[in-house]
Protein backbone atom coordinates (compact mmCIF):
# COMPACT_ATOMS: atom_id res chain seq x y z
CA UNK A 1 0.00 0.00 0.00
CA UNK A 2 2.66 2.61 0.14
CA UNK A 3 3.61 2.61 -3.52
CA UNK A 4 -0.55 4.39 -4.06
CA UNK A 5 -1.04 7.65 -3.84
CA UNK A 6 -4.48 9.09 -3.74
CA UNK A 7 -4.51 12.75 -4.51
CA UNK A 8 -8.04 14.70 -4.23
CA UNK A 9 -7.95 17.99 -6.34
CA UNK A 10 -9.94 20.43 -4.47
CA UNK A 11 -11.19 24.38 -4.07
CA UNK A 12 -11.16 26.54 -1.13
CA UNK A 13 -14.78 26.60 0.19
CA UNK A 14 -14.75 30.46 -0.43
CA UNK A 15 -18.16 32.07 -1.47
CA UNK A 16 -18.25 32.74 -5.05
CA UNK A 17 -15.27 29.97 -6.02
CA UNK A 18 -16.90 26.54 -5.32
CA UNK A 19 -20.55 25.52 -7.28
CA UNK A 20 -21.41 28.42 -9.02
CA UNK A 21 -23.70 26.69 -11.23
CA UNK A 22 -26.27 25.93 -8.27
CA UNK A 23 -25.75 30.16 -7.73
CA UNK A 24 -29.20 30.17 -9.25
CA UNK A 25 -30.86 28.29 -6.50
CA UNK A 26 -28.52 29.14 -3.37
CA UNK A 27 -26.53 31.42 -1.96
CA UNK A 28 -22.71 31.74 -2.18
CA UNK A 29 -22.47 31.07 1.00
CA UNK A 30 -24.64 28.00 1.10
CA UNK A 31 -22.74 26.94 -2.15
CA UNK A 32 -19.54 27.31 -0.17
CA UNK A 33 -20.73 25.04 2.64
CA UNK A 34 -21.94 22.45 0.76
CA UNK A 35 -18.77 22.11 -1.49
CA UNK A 36 -17.17 21.94 1.92
CA UNK A 37 -19.16 18.84 2.69
CA UNK A 38 -18.65 17.16 -0.15
CA UNK A 39 -15.41 17.21 0.59
CA UNK A 40 -14.90 16.34 3.72
CA UNK A 41 -17.16 13.22 2.95
CA UNK A 42 -14.52 12.66 0.38
CA UNK A 43 -11.51 12.56 2.33
CA UNK A 44 -13.27 10.62 5.16
CA UNK A 45 -14.06 8.02 2.14
CA UNK A 46 -10.50 7.69 0.98
CA UNK A 47 -8.83 7.92 4.25
CA UNK A 48 -10.74 4.32 5.18
CA UNK A 49 -9.13 2.87 2.33
CA UNK A 50 -5.71 2.99 4.18
CA UNK A 51 -3.99 4.53 1.24
CA UNK A 52 -1.36 7.74 1.28
CA UNK A 53 -3.67 10.67 1.00
CA UNK A 54 -2.89 14.03 -0.43
CA UNK A 55 -4.56 17.04 -0.95
CA UNK A 56 -4.20 19.27 -4.44
CA UNK A 57 -5.65 22.86 -3.65
CA UNK A 58 -6.18 25.84 -5.10
CA UNK A 59 -6.10 29.25 -4.76
CA UNK A 60 -2.75 28.71 -3.41
CA UNK A 61 -3.24 31.26 -0.79
CA UNK A 62 -6.10 29.38 0.82
CA UNK A 63 -3.51 26.77 2.51
CA UNK A 64 -4.41 27.65 5.71
CA UNK A 65 -8.19 26.86 4.90
CA UNK A 66 -7.39 23.88 3.49
CA UNK A 67 -5.33 22.63 6.79
CA UNK A 68 -7.92 23.60 9.21
CA UNK A 69 -10.48 21.17 7.75
CA UNK A 70 -8.42 17.81 7.38
CA UNK A 71 -6.82 15.66 9.60
CA UNK A 72 -3.03 17.21 10.56
CA UNK A 73 -1.67 13.94 9.17
CA UNK A 74 -2.37 14.69 5.57
CA UNK A 75 -0.16 15.95 3.50
CA UNK A 76 -1.44 18.92 0.76
CA UNK A 77 0.26 20.94 -1.89
CA UNK A 78 -1.00 23.82 -4.30
CA UNK A 79 -2.15 23.25 -7.79
CA UNK A 80 0.55 24.32 -10.34
CA UNK A 81 -0.36 25.27 -13.76
CA UNK A 82 -2.70 27.36 -16.36
CA UNK A 83 -5.57 24.98 -16.87
CA UNK A 84 -6.85 21.66 -14.82
CA UNK A 85 -4.94 19.43 -17.00
CA UNK A 86 -1.28 21.36 -16.88
CA UNK A 87 -2.48 21.41 -12.73
CA UNK A 88 -3.36 17.34 -12.67
CA UNK A 89 -0.09 16.59 -15.02
CA UNK A 90 1.90 18.52 -12.35
CA UNK A 91 0.51 17.35 -9.36
CA UNK A 92 0.84 13.49 -10.79
CA UNK A 93 4.66 14.12 -11.49
CA UNK A 94 5.04 15.50 -8.23
CA UNK A 95 3.40 12.47 -6.41
CA UNK A 96 5.03 10.59 -9.08
CA UNK A 97 8.44 11.46 -7.76
CA UNK A 98 7.73 10.78 -4.45
CA UNK A 99 8.31 6.93 -5.61
CA UNK A 100 4.47 5.93 -5.65
CA UNK A 101 4.11 3.21 -8.80
CA UNK A 102 0.02 4.09 -8.31
CA UNK A 103 -1.46 7.75 -8.69
CA UNK A 104 -4.94 8.41 -8.44
CA UNK A 105 -6.61 11.44 -8.58
CA UNK A 106 -10.25 12.08 -7.55
CA UNK A 107 -12.29 15.74 -8.08
CA UNK A 108 -13.96 16.88 -4.43
CA UNK A 109 -17.35 17.44 -5.72
CA UNK A 110 -18.53 13.48 -6.23
CA UNK A 111 -20.16 12.86 -2.81
CA UNK A 112 -20.94 9.87 -3.91
CA UNK A 113 -17.17 8.12 -4.47
CA UNK A 114 -16.62 5.43 -1.54
CA UNK A 115 -14.04 3.79 -0.38
CA UNK A 116 -14.75 0.77 -2.46
CA UNK A 117 -14.29 2.72 -5.74
CA UNK A 118 -10.67 3.81 -4.27
CA UNK A 119 -10.06 -0.08 -3.82
CA UNK A 120 -11.70 -1.05 -6.95
CA UNK A 121 -9.20 1.62 -9.06
CA UNK A 122 -6.17 0.54 -7.40
CA UNK A 123 -6.51 -3.18 -7.96
CA UNK A 124 -7.48 -2.22 -11.59
CA UNK A 125 -3.93 -0.96 -11.98
CA UNK A 126 -2.80 -4.55 -11.24
CA UNK A 127 -3.71 -5.31 -14.46
CA UNK A 128 -3.91 -2.10 -16.27
CA UNK A 129 -2.09 0.71 -17.45
CA UNK A 130 -4.68 3.03 -16.58
CA UNK A 131 -8.17 3.37 -14.90
CA UNK A 132 -10.85 5.83 -15.57
CA UNK A 133 -14.35 7.26 -13.28
CA UNK A 134 -16.58 8.84 -16.14
CA UNK A 135 -19.27 10.85 -15.11
CA UNK A 136 -21.98 11.45 -16.02
CA UNK A 137 -21.72 14.79 -17.86
CA UNK A 138 -19.12 14.12 -19.71
CA UNK A 139 -16.10 13.94 -17.61
CA UNK A 140 -14.37 12.40 -15.06
CA UNK A 141 -14.35 12.04 -11.60
CA UNK A 142 -11.75 9.85 -11.11
CA UNK A 143 -8.05 8.98 -13.35
CA UNK A 144 -5.27 6.58 -11.99
CA UNK A 145 -2.21 5.10 -13.88
CA UNK A 146 1.70 4.10 -13.18
CA UNK A 147 2.86 6.60 -15.33
CA UNK A 148 2.10 10.14 -16.09
CA UNK A 149 0.86 10.31 -19.78
CA UNK A 150 1.13 13.94 -20.85
CA UNK A 151 -1.13 13.55 -23.78
CA UNK A 152 -3.85 13.05 -21.41
CA UNK A 153 -4.22 16.28 -20.31
CA UNK A 154 -2.94 18.56 -23.30
CA UNK A 155 -4.98 20.23 -25.45
CA UNK A 156 -8.34 19.09 -23.43
CA UNK A 157 -11.52 21.04 -23.35
CA UNK A 158 -12.15 21.05 -20.04
CA UNK A 159 -15.63 22.05 -18.34
CA UNK A 160 -17.11 20.46 -21.76
CA UNK A 161 -18.91 17.17 -22.11
CA UNK A 162 -16.64 15.70 -24.08
CA UNK A 163 -13.70 15.59 -21.55
CA UNK A 164 -14.43 11.48 -21.08
CA UNK A 165 -14.52 11.17 -25.08
CA UNK A 166 -11.11 12.67 -25.91
CA UNK A 167 -9.50 11.30 -23.14
CA UNK A 168 -10.61 7.30 -24.17
CA UNK A 169 -9.94 8.73 -27.63
CA UNK A 170 -5.96 9.21 -26.60
CA UNK A 171 -5.85 6.24 -24.49
CA UNK A 172 -6.82 4.42 -27.61
CA UNK A 173 -4.00 5.97 -29.92
CA UNK A 174 -1.75 5.20 -27.13
CA UNK A 175 -2.41 1.74 -27.11
CA UNK A 176 -2.81 1.52 -23.14
CA UNK A 177 -5.44 -0.40 -21.33
CA UNK A 178 -7.83 0.87 -19.47
CA UNK A 179 -10.23 -0.17 -16.89
CA UNK A 180 -13.46 1.83 -16.72
CA UNK A 181 -15.34 2.12 -13.16
CA UNK A 182 -18.96 2.60 -12.59
CA UNK A 183 -20.13 5.54 -14.18
CA UNK A 184 -21.02 8.32 -11.18
CA UNK A 185 -22.65 11.57 -10.93
CA UNK A 186 -20.70 14.81 -9.59
CA UNK A 187 -22.58 17.22 -8.23
CA UNK A 188 -22.92 21.04 -10.69
CA UNK A 189 -26.49 21.40 -11.08
CA UNK A 190 -29.52 21.45 -8.77
CA UNK A 191 -30.95 18.25 -10.87
CA UNK A 192 -27.68 16.56 -9.51
CA UNK A 193 -28.31 17.91 -6.14
CA UNK A 194 -31.67 16.24 -6.17
CA UNK A 195 -30.59 13.21 -6.84
CA UNK A 196 -27.98 12.83 -4.52
CA UNK A 197 -30.81 14.10 -1.74
CA UNK A 198 -32.96 11.14 -2.90
CA UNK A 199 -29.93 9.02 -2.61
CA UNK A 200 -28.79 9.90 0.99
CA UNK A 201 -32.74 9.62 1.99
CA UNK A 202 -33.05 5.69 0.76
CA UNK A 203 -31.69 3.20 3.31
CA UNK A 204 -30.77 0.92 0.78
CA UNK A 205 -28.74 3.14 -1.28
CA UNK A 206 -25.09 2.35 -1.04
CA UNK A 207 -24.11 6.34 -0.92
CA UNK A 208 -23.05 7.53 2.42
CA UNK A 209 -22.23 11.07 2.64
CA UNK A 210 -22.80 12.11 6.91
CA UNK A 211 -21.72 15.58 6.26
CA UNK A 212 -23.61 15.98 2.87
CA UNK A 213 -26.86 14.73 4.13
CA UNK A 214 -26.40 16.78 8.06
CA UNK A 215 -26.33 19.48 5.85
CA UNK A 216 -29.27 19.51 3.67
CA UNK A 217 -31.21 17.96 6.72
CA UNK A 218 -30.25 21.29 8.69
CA UNK A 219 -30.78 23.43 6.13
CA UNK A 220 -34.03 22.02 3.84
CA UNK A 221 -32.51 23.33 0.83
CA UNK A 222 -34.22 20.81 -1.42
CA UNK A 223 -37.36 21.32 0.14
CA UNK A 224 -37.25 25.24 -0.31
CA UNK A 225 -35.87 25.39 -3.56
CA UNK A 226 -38.68 22.79 -4.28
Amino acid sequence: MKNVAIVIFAKAPIPGLVKTRLASFLTPEECAELYKCFFLDIVASIEKSGYSLFVSFTPTESENIIRDLIPPKLSIFPQEGNDLGERMLNAARYISNLGKTKVILVGADIPALSEDYIVHAVKSLDNHELCIGPAYDGGYYLIGFKKPQPILFEGISWGTGKVLAHTLKRIKALGLSCYRLPTLRDVDTFDDLAYLHSQLQDSTSPVHAPNTKAYLERTNIITKIY
